[in-house]
């Protein structure tokens, strides 16, 4: 019987996987669980014969317990997984190699979901170096995969603050998705309009606005057709990509068109969240900060209340859930919150405490998470000040200002 052990950890494998694809995620990880128990025993009789099955279900077992948000247990398992392929790409880089670097990667998104920033932006740079190798012999096979692995370096670095090297990594992601869209399409264009989109944020964040929204409106022209094509395929990506569109334009002071694009991405993300709650929230709250600042920036000030009034509810109950993924944008949206009620001059007390919250949350997560949040500090504590004059309190407006970086800014109008 024992010889029937191997088969029986492969069947196991393949049933978690036909589990999770009709969405039962409980049973998938019963099922993975008892492929990795059957498979150390094995390993430990014979290493050379079975640790690549060990490797491939520990593999497993960690995007199953991430899936749940079990993100402690999926380290686990995917950190023990990595180092066994470690060991066998040592001995078999040709077998080997594609599976550490996915695995690397896959670490990288535990880690970071769990605030362990530079350890992943660390096993993310190694996965792209294995992937750059990768394509260099097979470019047909690999190039796709170090697309991928450059936009997640990319989303990394900018989450430390790194902008000139995101851009260079989205510079690079966006040459080899239109490469790779140029010879097919349908697969490759969806990938190609979110890395415009990263782009457009990247430069951005470094003043280079009219590059900036070159790069967005490029990427919903070309959503637009996607969606032609196919709605329930595309919606989600046209809604991400015009949010950046929405910013863009925004800094380049076209107000109306801004508030034009950002009003249809919360349409798009309402009509999905009432659908998919999980999978489009966290999109919806974004959206309507943003659709709050449009608004604010045209004076529109109920509507902008009411907009970041919903970001912040919204983002309150998913940071109540998962406190390391949605605190920093709930600090964000209490921002925006105070923001669009200081310019009003409505509802100060309430802008008070919000700004307030932001700035304590900004301050812990820059603890607990060692990000410095440096600028997401100075731009609250900059809200702060404009709401403490507002409600007249000139000589407490005047401290926070001078206890920002760079001195004492001028006032906001």
């Amino acid at each position: 019987r024992s010889t029937l052990f191997p088969y029986l950890a492969v069947s196991l494998n393949n049933l978690g996987m036909d589990l999770i694809r009709t969405g039962q995620p409980e049973e998938a990880l019963a099922a993975i669980r008892e492929a990795v128990e059957i498979r150390r025993p094995l390993v430990a009789a014979n290493p050379d014969a079975f640790e690549p099955g060990l490797a491939l279900s520990l593999g497993g077992l960690g995007n199953y317990l991430s899936a749940l948000g079990r993100r402690e247990e999926a380290l686990a398992a995917t950190g023990e997984a990595a180092e066994l392929y470690r060991r066998l790409a040592g001995r078999n880089p040709g077998a080997f190699e594609p599976h550490l670097a996915a695995l690397l990667d896959n670490l990288a998104s535990d880690l970071s979901e769990t605030g362990q920033w530079e350890e992943a932006l660390a096993l993310t740079r190694e996965s792209v170096e294995l992937y750059r190798r990768l394509a260099e012999g097979n470019p047909a096979a690999f190039e796709p995969d170090l697309a991928d692995a450059l936009s997640n370096l990319g989303g990394r670095m900018a989450i430390l603050g790194q902008w000139e090297e995101t851009l260079t990594a989205i510079e690079e992601t966006v040459g080899l998705f239109n490469r790779l869209a140029s010879g097919n399409p349908a697969e490759f264009e969806p990938h190609l309009v979110t890395a415009l989109g990263n782009l457009g944020q990247a430069m951005s964040e470094l003043g280079r606005q009219e590059e900036a929204l070159a790069a967005t409106e490029e990427g919903v022209r070309l959503c637009r057709r996607l969606v032609a094509g196919n709605p329930a395929a595309f919606e989600p990506t046209l809604a991400t990509a015009l949010n950046p569109l929405g910013r863009a334009m925004s800094d380049l002071g076209r107000r109306e068109e801004a508030l034009a694009a950002t009003r249809e991405a919360v349409d798009l993300f309402r009509r999905l969240a009432a659908a998919h709650p999980a999978a489009f929230e966290m999109n919806l709250a974004a959206s309507l900060d943003n659709l709050g600042s449009c608004m604010s920036d045209l004076r529109l000030w109920e509507e902008a209340l009411a907009a970041t009034k919903e970001a912040v509810d919204l983002f309150r109950r998913l940071a109540a859930v998962n406190p390391t993924a949605f605190e920093s944008h709930l600090a964000g949206a209490l921002r925006g919150f105070a923001r669009a009620r200081a310019a009003a001059r409505l509802e100060l007390p309430q802008a008070l405490a919000a700004v307030q919250e932001s700035v304590e949350i900004y301050h812990r997560l820059a603890q607990l998470l060692s990000l410095p949040f440096t600028n997401e500090i100075r731009e609250a504590n900059g809200t702060l000040a404009d709401v403490l004059e507002k409600l007249d309190r000139p000589q407490e407006a005047t401290a926070t200002r001078l206890q920002m970086p760079g001195g004492d800014p001028p006032t906001a109008d």
